[in-house]
């Protein structure tokens, strides 16, 4: 007997027409808990039905009860997954007679005021319409009728601000109902179920958790590729790295024996450089590019081209790895190691679609150590030992936002009534009262609410709060890309992205194309296609911390010579080799290598023990220099720049006198977390959801340090510090590390010299770029970009400006006066030019100058003394990315047998400029 008999011969037929023919596995087991009523928590592989297991028992009992709209919500994190449920829902629903309809931030005012009108049985939306659901009186109305809650994705939601403002909206809802509801939650395969379900279901009540036991097969092999001669000599015309054209030729070859291949990277840079890269090295394919900051029409027709087999590939970040309809997926390349379990098999199971079949994925690696750790994540992955899900508790960022949401849609609450809805859920089960009261009173302070009689009520200032601040996602102005040649917004960029890396005709990668930067405007950047050879900067995008216990593992391989079997052969070799080198760090023994003021740690400890530990050995060091020391981290290594000549024994004598103890850890971080520059971006993104800062302030325009010492003692801070070592750091397994040294289980070598695997972390930093990496091509190049620059030539003098393309310059003289002091500026240097402007509309007198205005005439000044004395050589230089007056000064001091040299120097102060711009804390 099938688990459909039990449904009526409506919903029967219903299913039966939308081409479903027999459950599967996950429907048999899932369906008769939630036909019972209980609280359930569905865990299955993407394909297996886990959608159909839990709307098909709803929908069952909606009919079956005659439930009244809106009897159930469907959460899903992604809009994009709204449009791929409503047709595959309502398919089956409209032919029961049960109606379905989507709401979220683009929903039309005229489909709004219908669905308030005659709202729909069945709600899709996303977490954040949620809470507007609570501020209209007809759609409050049909709150009230909600029996069934199902959230998709919950996984992603558990471990975020968003789920936290949700957890605390269930349980708003339930108190609106005045009935229990039923909750289901959908979830790839996880680490820890019980947290996801308890999550789920809040504190007081029970769940059941049916997962699928038996995974569809998976069958996933780690690559690294073989020399490629040819392919690297046309690389080299482009400069494109020797070990990604190799890894490029052989998804190459992987893409001829596959028709539909999803091939994913792990952030949106590495995405636009593959796209980039593979288009130049094999023009015939046909990719597109798909990550979250492309626009939506961008996303939607590489999505559709893609289903429509008219691409070889589509590469893509994390932005599908959840259930986006693609259509059929036969193949998954990741490229390089993903860095962590769940990841590889969310990943790798978007092929094989379906019970029974088997998901094949090829991680392809150009780097030994990468392949090793992907090798023993794909053990992971195989044996089902995946990274358990953390779950932060006592978020009082979303905890604030929903006292003013509540406050100002039921106009107020009793302080400790909706202090005991807030406990209900899960995340903040052991949030104390004295926490709850201090957001409370900060609030109040705020005028966010008012605080009055034990109640909190609802003020003019907290609606329009709320309103501005309804998404949890942190805010950052961004910029929208628009190409000339078809006035269609392409992109949006972040912020720092465009204030770090662009200006007028630098060249960057987006949907998978090089563009030129014709203009920068206040909210839009404005491009063309370019057709020059030299590669884009693109977004220095976070990457995905590999956790603790994988670089361990990663270090008792290395110790134990052991090689996993999911390597292929030429990447067993590799790796053979990796182990064989000097100073190779194991989890039993670490290596502290130090040359002159650069110090390189190498310990296995994954990307937040060693963030962890690097703040704390730069936070002593600094110290004791009273100067800032700076660092970056990775999961197998730190690598310091000392102010000072230090031995690799006072390292280590150092790393012995660490606190060792979780509490005296954070002790530590919290006093000089002021250091720390994504905690401030993380301070100012807590101060706006706390409306302590607007939202579209500027926050450049404040004395960020001032300003948060003097919240030092307030619960913004203490969120911010909370929020910082959860997403950064791993205070608590940093402490079996040093408990660990201390007591010489973990074994610290002192080596003086950087060589071998440290060489190369320094070199990766550092931007101490060995000379034969400099290719001839390489240099034509960049030579020929240089050329290429626009500068603006003003004249010192008189204040005559002019733009050029450096190439176009034949006469360095002033057309105007003949004045011999010509500045040579960038166009995207607008403080230079603008204090230019004022100095000489003033006849050149400094008094109406500010200070910064005046030292940008000073740099103007040596711009033009450097002009005067080594003419084109000087505008080469100062057409240098990133290259200033200072830095040019320093270059142009050498002496230079032929231009390729100068370009050399050029390479390499653009190198360590961009290195340095992306890693230093």
């Amino acid at each position: 007997m099938s688990v459909f008999d039990r449904f009526s011969d409506k919903l029967q037929h219903a299913i039966a027409s939308a081409g479903i023919s027999a459950p599967s596995e996950i429907q048999e087991k899932g369906i008769p808990p939630i036909l019972a009523g209980e609280n359930t928590l569905l865990i299955a592989p993407t394909g297996m039905g886990k959608t159909e297991a839990a709307i098909l028992p709803v929908l069952q009992k909606i009919l079956e009860n005659n439930e009244e709209p809106i009897a159930c919500i469907y959460i899903t994190p992604l809009r994009a997954l709204n449009r791929d449920l409503l047709r595959r829902i309502d398919a089956i629903a409209s032919t029961a007679g049960i109606t379905v309809s989507v709401r979220h931030g683009d929903t039309s005012q005229y489909e709004r005021m219908k669905q308030a009108e005659k709202p729909a049985h069945l709600l899709i939306t996303t977490p954040e319409t949620l809470q507007i659901l609570f501020l209209g009186k007809k759609l409050r109305a049909g709150l009230a009728h909600v029996k069934h809650v199902i959230v998709d994705e919950i996984h992603e939601l558990c471990t975020s601000e968003r789920g936290y403002q949700m957890a605390i909206a269930l349980e708003r809802l339930e108190h609106l109902a005045g009935h229990p509801i039923q909750r289901i939650g959908l979830s790839a395969t996880v680490g820890k179920p019980e947290v996801v379900a308890a999550f789920l279901t809040g504190t007081e009540r029970k769940c059941t958790i049916v997962e699928n036991k038996i995974h569809k097969d998976v069958c996933i092999e780690v690559r690294m590729p073989e020399r490629n001669k040819e392919v690297e000599q046309t690389a080299e015309m482009f400069g494109i790295p020797d070990e990604s054209a190799d890894a490029i030729a052989l998804m190459h070859n992987l893409l001829k024996t596959h028709t539909s291949t999803l091939i994913f990277v792990n952030t949106r840079t590495a995405s636009e450089y593959l796209g980039v890269y593979m288009q130049k090295l094999f023009p015939e394919l046909k990719i597109a590019v798909h990550h979250g900051s492309l626009a939506k029409d961008v996303r939607i027709q590489a999505e559709d081209m893609f289903k429509s087999g008219m691409l070889n590939a589509l590469i893509a970040t994390s932005s599908l790895e959840l259930g986006i309809d693609i259509g059929h997926v036969d193949f998954v390349i990741q490229y390089n190691s993903p860095r962590q379990a769940a990841r590889l098999l969310q990943r790798v199971g978007r092929s094989g679609h379906g019970p029974g079949r088997t998901a094949i994925g090829t991680v392809v690696c150009d780097d030994p150590l990468d392949a090793l750790e992907a090798g023993i994540i794909a053990e992971h992955a195989v044996s089902g030992s995946i990274e358990p899900t953390e779950m932060r508790e006592n978020s009082l960022c979303a905890l604030a936002n929903q006292i003013i949401g509540a406050a100002t849609a039921d106009g107020a609450w009793n302080i400790e009534e909706f202090y005991k809805v807030v406990k209900r859920a899960a995340p903040y089960r052991s949030l104390t009262f004295e926490e709850y009261l201090t957001v409370i009173h900060q609030l109040a302070s705020l005028h966010r609410i008012f605080e009055k009689d034990g109640n909190f009520e609802r003020s003019r200032m907290g609606r329009e709060y709320f309103y501005a601040n309804i998404s949890m996602i942190p805010d950052e102005r961004t910029f929208r890309v628009r190409d000339l040649s078809t006035r269609n917004i392409i992109a949006t960029l972040d912020e720092a992205f465009v204030v770090n890396n662009l200006e007028i005709g630098v060249e960057f990668a987006v949907k998978g194309t090089v563009w030129v930067v014709e203009d920068i405007g206040d909210e839009e950047i404005s491009v063309l296609p370019s057709t020059r050879l030299g590669m884009p900067p693109v977004w220095s995008g976070e990457e995905i911390p590999v956790p603790y216990h994988i670089a361990m593992g990663v270090g008792a391989a290395i110790r134990m010579r052991r090689i996993c079997n999911v390597l292929d052969e030429n990447a067993q070799k590799e790796v053979q080799k990796f182990m064989e080198m000097d100073c190779v760090p194991t989890d039993r023994d670490v290596f502290v290598c130090v040359s002159g003021t650069v110090g390189v740690l190498l310990c296995p400890f994954g990307s937040k023990v060693n963030e962890t530990l690097a703040r704390l050995i730069s936070a002593m060091l600094s110290a004791k220099f009273a100067q800032p020391v700076f660092f970056s981290s990775g999961p197998y290594w730190i690598v310091y720049e000392f102010p000072a000549v230090l031995s690799p024994d006072a390292i280590k004598n150092l790393m012995m006198s660490l606190p060792a103890n979780p509490s005296a850890i954070t002790d530590l971080l919290t006093k000089t977390a002021n250091g720390i520059s994504y905690f401030r971006w993380t301070f100012v993104n807590v101060a706006k959801k706390f409306g302590l800062i607007e939202k579209d302030a500027d926050y450049r325009q404040i004395n960020l340090e001032k300003f948060i010492e003097m919240h030092r003692h307030t619960c913004i801070f203490s969120e911010a510090i909370a929020r910082t070592i959860f997403e950064h750091m791993d205070v608590e397994n940093t402490a079996v590390v040093l408990q660990k040294i201390i007591s010489g289980d973990i074994a610290v070598h002192c080596v003086n010299g950087v060589k071998g695997l440290a060489e190369s972390a320094a070199q990766n930093i550092l931007g101490h770029t060995k000379p034969e990496l400099i290719t001839p091509s390489l240099i034509q190049t960049v030579k020929n970009r240089l050329y290429d620059t626009k500068v603006v030539l003003v004249c010192m003098h008189c204040g005559t400006s002019l733009t050029y393309r450096v190439r176009e310059v034949k006469n360095l003289s002033c057309l105007v006066c003949n004045g011999l002091m010509i500045a040579c500026v960038r166009p995207g240097e607008k403080s230079i030019l603008d204090a230019c402007k004022k100095f000489f509309g003033a006849k050149k007198n400094f008094n109406g100058l500010t200070k910064s205005e005046k030292k940008n005439i000073e740099k103007a000044l040596l711009c033009a003394n450097l002009v005067r004395s080594r003419g084109k050589y000087a505008l080469l230089a100062l057409a240098g990315r990133g290259i200033g007056p200072d830095t040019a000064a320093r270059i142009l001091g050498l002496h230079y047998e032929s231009e390729d040299e100068l370009v050399r120097e050029i390479i390499k102060a653009e190198i360590h400029y961009t290195q340095t711009r992306k890693f230093w804390h």
